[in-house]
């Protein structure tokens, strides 16, 4: 295979079989030289001298019939204006589809990186209440003593009996099987205080001053304020309606002190509706591209915006309308047709040109014949001057009518037909 570079051609040659010099495998050989990648592939493909010098035996054709090979070629480029355009626009929209998706996946890394960083805090804030909990249990004494009933089974005949009052026999323990329980709790009451849930955790709200559980709190994530759900979705949405973006923290709004905190993404797609996030989208869409009209097909689109401020002539973002216009001066352009030009100047020389009209050589003012001869007279005040409309050459300026008639005498009488 021949890698076409700038430098110099690359040719590469895989070799399925294993060689002394690859003995494990498969091979590919890169090669910049003709002359080597020729001996290489002789080497490969080894052909008996003898067979060829016998010319009656047409080796070339047999071994031509057992040919084969892949080869490609460039796929056929549409490379009409037209095409061209249409091809920019699509791969601006998918260079803008692209910027969004990696903004939004910075936001979410930003957040899950948060998220994280606030859950080690948890743990560890966990981890340290179960460890206070279970220092200060073992300072707790026992408020009963505790006999293990295995060492006192109603058999046991080293019990001694008393008679109570009534008459009734009541066995008491012996004293060397009297069991005293430790100070420290059970097992059962340790496990019993590890499952007991902690209190809920509770946070105030920046907007209302509230406090609220944490399971409603909602974080700006590069200033770290925290709101209830509701405060921030009022505020975002109140944003989002003024057409304001990016939507700034109200905390940091209130404070005026540094570089304010900006509600993400990720934080949007938890407190807005769909309809609250469809106007987010938008209006994050324009911090990379620009809305544009279409005069023809009345749609609107939104198109990168480098290649909107660089480009001269804009086209519709949409594939079934095709129509291109001028960025300065809105007017359409015709495909295939002359050069556009604002103030019109070039497509009125192609119209001149294609119909055969002429200017004056002197002070260009356009003119048509519509009967008689090729001398021409220009009619602006103060110009007198007399042209050729076959060539359009200057005949000669004057008003003196006898050297106007010996100059249009030169003229027609050798160079062009009157």
């Amino acid at each position: 295979m021949k890698i076409a570079l700038r430098e110099k051609d690359v040719f590469a040659i895989f070799d399925s079989h294993s060689r002394p010099c690859y003995p494990h495998g498969s091979g590919l050989i890169l090669n910049s030289s003709i002359c080597g990648t020729a001996a290489r592939l002789s080497s490969i493909l080894p052909v008996d001298s003898r067979l060829m010098a016998q010319i009656n035996m047409q080796w070339q054709t047999q071994m031509l019939a057992n040919y084969s090979a892949h080869i490609f070629v460039p796929q056929d480029l549409n490379s009409t204006s037209e095409a061209l355009t249409q091809a920019l626009v699509t791969s601006s929209l998918k260079v803008l589809a692209l910027q969004v998706e990696n903004a939004d996946l910075r936001s979410r890394n930003s957040a899950l990186i948060s998220k994280q960083r606030q859950l080690d805090a948890e743990a560890e804030t966990r981890a340290s209440v179960t460890h206070k909990r279970e220092w200060l249990w073992s300072f707790l004494p026992s408020s009963l003593l505790g006999v293990n009933k295995q060492y006192y089974p109603e058999s046991s005949t080293e019990s001694w009996s008393a008679t109570s009052p009534g008459g009734l026999s009541v066995a008491e323990p012996s004293p060397s099987r009297q069991h005293v329980a430790s100070p420290g709790p059970s097992t059962y009451q340790r496990s019993r205080l590890a499952t007991v849930p902690p209190p809920q955790r509770m946070f105030t709200c920046g907007v209302c001053f509230e406090k609220q559980p944490e399971d409603f709190i909602a974080r700006i994530d590069t200033c770290n304020h925290q709101f209830c759900r509701d405060c921030i979705q009022g505020h975002v949405n109140s944003k989002l309606q003024e057409r304001r973006f990016p939507v700034m923290c109200p905390s940091c709004m209130m404070s005026k002190s540094g570089e304010p905190g900006v509600v993400s993404n990720s934080l949007a797609q938890q407190i807005l509706t769909e309809a609250q996030f469809m106007i987010w989208t938008e209006l994050e869409m324009v911090e990379f591209s620009v809305l544009l009209y279409c005069q023809r097909c009345k749609q609107s689109g939104y198109v990168d915006k480098e290649d909107f401020e660089t480009a001269d002539t804009l086209s519709c973002p949409f594939a079934d309308c095709q129509h291109i216009w001028c960025k300065a001066c809105q007017h359409s352009i015709v495909i295939g047709g002359p050069p556009h030009s604002c103030d019109g100047s070039t497509e009125f020389d192609f119209l001149m040109d294609k119909e055969g009209w002429k200017y004056c050589p002197s002070c260009k003012t356009p003119f048509m014949k519509t009967e008689g001869c090729n001398h021409m007279t220009c009619t602006s005040p103060g110009c007198n001057t007399h042209f050729c409309y076959l060539c359009g050459e200057l005949i000669i300026r004057s008003t003196l009518q006898s050297d106007v008639s010996t100059a249009i005498l030169n003229h027609f009488g050798g160079k062009c037909n009157m």
